[in-house]
C-alpha cells in the first residue's frame, strides 16, 4: 500500500492562497490523491492559479467540509475521477471572497495580512463542534479554531 498512513491526515484552519501550478489540471490549493482519505475542514483556499480543490479518485471517502473555496482557476475539479465528487462533499462549504485585511498576489508575503475583516463570510462559518478561543463557533482560515485569534 504505497500511501499507507495518509488516511490519518487532518488539514484544518489554514489559508492556502496565491499558489501557481503551471499544469492547471492539478490542485494548486488542495489535492486528494490516489484514494487517500484526509479530513479537511475550516480552511480558506483562495486565489490560486490552478485548481483550488482537486480530487482524482471516485472511490475515496475523504471528508471536505466547512471550507471557503473561491477565486481559484477553477475552484473545483474532479475530471479524472469519472464522477462528481464535489457536490456531495460535506456540509458548510462556501464560495465567498474571504475578505482578508490585506492580501495580494504580488509575491511579497511581507505585506499580506490574512486576518479576516469583521464583515467576512468566514467568521463563525467553521465546524459547529470546533470553537474559537473566545468560545464562539470557529472561523475559517489560519486565525480560527481553538488556537486562533483575530
Amino acid at each position: 500500500e504505497p500511501y499507507a498512513g495518509y488516511d490519518k491526515v487532518t488539514v484544518a484552519n489554514n489559508v492556502i492562497a496565491f499558489n501557481n501550478v503551471l499544469e492547471t489540471e492539478w490542485g494548486a490549493g488542495f489535492t486528494q490523491w490516489n484514494g487517500t482519505t484526509p479530513t479537511v475542514y475550516n480552511n480558506v483556499i483562495y486565489g490560486n492559479l490552478g485548481v483550488g480543490a482537486y480530487a482524482d479518485n471516485a472511490a475515496s471517502t475523504f471528508s471536505f467540509s466547512y471550507n471557503d473555496v473561491s477565486g481559484n482557476f477553477p475552484d473545483y475539479d474532479d475530471s479524472d475521477a469519472g464522477a462528481d465528487l464535489w457536490s456531495s462533499k460535506g456540509a458548510g462549504n462556501i464560495g465567498s471572497d474571504p475578505s482578508f485585511v490585506s492580501a495580494s498576489n504580488d509575491v511579497d508575503w511581507t505585506n499580506d495580512d490574512f486576518t479576516l475583516k469583521s464583515s467576512s463570510a468566514c467568521i463563525d462559518a467553521g465546524k459547529t463542534d470546533v470553537l474559537d478561543a473566545d468560545g464562539s463557533r470557529s472561523d475559517l482560515g489560519a486565525f480560527g479554531g481553538p488556537n486562533g485569534s483575530w
